[in-house]
């Protein structure tokens, strides 16, 4: 099983999938919020702080909507990121990295929902 495109063969893996854009989202959140104290970043960052940690949360919960918005969200902000500071190397790198994460917990979310569906359609017989 790949880290960066995980195999969702079932709901536990569907779950595991989901656990890295988790990750992104609290790792982005950790760091947007170290930088809005720092005063680097506008105060509006702090909505942004209280967003991806409901972000974080909802797809902890396997919601298929909120692994959406996440991504969109996180796509948002690296574009804005690279439009006012610039776009180098490891931009390119962090970035990449953290995207593939919130795609893996979009296909986690709806293959969880795909197999509990099947569950319960095979429990209900």
């Amino acid at each position: 099983m790949s880290v960066w495109w995980p195999e969702v063969s079932d709901t536990k893996s569907a779950r595991e999938a989901t656990l890295g854009a988790v990750g992104a989202a609290l790792f982005v959140t950790a760091v947007t919020a170290l930088f809005a104290v720092l005063g680097r970043t506008p105060k509006t960052s702090y909505l942004d702080v209280a967003l991806l940690a409901l972000v974080a949360w909802r797809i902890y919960r396997m919601s298929k909507v909120w692994s959406i918005i996440g991504c969109l969200l996180y796509v948002f902000e690296l574009g804005y990121n690279i439009y006012a500071r610039g776009f180098g190397p490891s931009v390119l790198a962090m970035g990449a990295l953290l995207l593939a994460a919130f795609v893996a917990g979009i296909r986690g979310t709806f293959a969880y929902s795909k197999f509990s569906a099947i569950a319960q359609h095979a429990d209900a017989r």
